[in-house]
């Protein structure tokens, strides 16, 4: 029997834009950024698309456009939703378009998703990758796994051709793919030359629709992959009211889990961010990213803390979201390797968890 941890990463909007602004500290991915693209089209959109009540409230700093789309279908501006929806997955597209396009260019260097698998191809490591969920639409992860590390994405569902050399993963898109043609058999093409209609993906809005095929099919195997897993380590994913479905999915599969005690939940966020999904959710098996245990000893070394002693305010205050300069994915992957090091785990071989590395 296997003494590594099984593991599953679920991925949300965060990771991508962690992963994107490693590689180029002026491009991101966040919910504000979205907006900023949408506002460029203010002048096409506004009064001739949706009205300017609602062009206001989506330009709101303070509005979250997932829940906008909903409330808006909830009161049947269906036409406005669906304006929104459009310009969203159009802005998603043009923001991560220069990184996906470079991705195989010499002058980019590893990216964040291709330095984590690398790291989990070190044998040493007492730990395996059973599943990838991801919430993201854009397929910047799949096209770094294929280009730096030839493993590719099995997303279970669609017709794809792969090479029998490449070694494969399941990834799960629980929302649907801008890269995947809605038709039957699914295809897998390229993210941008389907259009906003003609894509297998759900948009934000009320009805999630994950009972019809191949969502269900989807939500179905990550309920299976959880009861089996170990540790489900979330990057970039906040948990919140516009995943409502991950939470009663993971909530039963905890309790139902084939392996006892069930699986832990990692917060892999800033501190402040995972002391609230802790306390948002008191009955799941959740750790903050400072009570895991590689990164808790990096921190501690880091600041030169005692193990005796508490981690101080100062040290929290550091990896909180109020210091905009850090990037809380990259610093959780320094400590990865640098528990590998302590550990004495030659990883020298090993092309992108090496260099980033040192």
């Amino acid at each position: 029997m296997s003494s590594k941890k099984r593991i599953i990463y679920l991925f949300g909007s965060g990771a991508t834009h962690a992963t994107i602004n490693a590689i180029d500290l002026t491009k991101n991915l966040l919910t504000s950024d979205i907006r900023d693209k949408i506002r460029e089209k203010e002048f096409s959109i506004k009064d001739k698309e949706i009205p300017t009540d609602v062009w206001n409230e989506l330009m709101d700093a303070k509005v979250d456009i997932e829940h906008l789309i909903s409330i808006l279908e909830t009161n049947y501006h269906y036409h406005s939703a669906q304006i929104i929806r459009k310009q969203y997955h159009e802005a998603i597209l043009n923001l991560s378009k220069e990184v996906i396009a470079n991705i195989n260019k010499p002058k980019f260097k590893p990216n964040l998703y291709s330095i984590l698998f690398d790291l989990h191809k070190v044998k040493k490591l007492k730990e395996q990758v059973t599943s990838i969920f991801t919430l993201n639409y854009e397929d910047l992860l799949e096209k770094s796994l294929k280009a730096h590390l030839d493993i590719e994405a099995d997303y279970l569902i669609a017709s794809k051709k792969s090479s029998r050399l490449s070694t494969k993963i399941p990834v799960l898109k629980l929302h649907g793919s801008f890269n995947w043609l809605n038709i039957r058999p699914i295809l897998v093409g390229n993210a941008h030359k389907i259009k906003e209609s003609e894509a297998l993906w759900i948009p934000p809005g009320v009805d999630k629709k994950r009972e019809n095929y191949p969502f269900n099919f989807l939500w179905g195997r990550a309920f299976s992959f959880l009861t089996e897993c170990d540790i489900l380590r979330v990057i970039g994913c906040s948990l919140s009211r516009n995943d409502w479905g991950l939470i009663p999915m993971i909530y039963t599969a905890m309790r139902l889990t084939k392996v006892k005690p069930s699986f832990e939940i990692e917060i892999i966020d800033f501190f402040d961010k995972g002391k609230k999904i802790k306390e948002s959710y008191p009955y799941l098996n959740i750790k903050n990213i400072i009570e895991i245990p590689e990164f808790e000893k990096y921190i501690r070394d880091y600041f030169t803390i005692d193990e005796s002693l508490p981690i101080p305010s100062y040290a929290k205050d550091y990896i909180s979201s109020e210091n905009t300069k850090l990037n809380i994915f990259e610093l959780w992957l320094k400590s990865k390797s640098f528990e590998l090091e302590q550990a004495g785990i030659d990883f020298s071989k090993r092309k992108y968890i090496s260099s980033f590395a040192k």
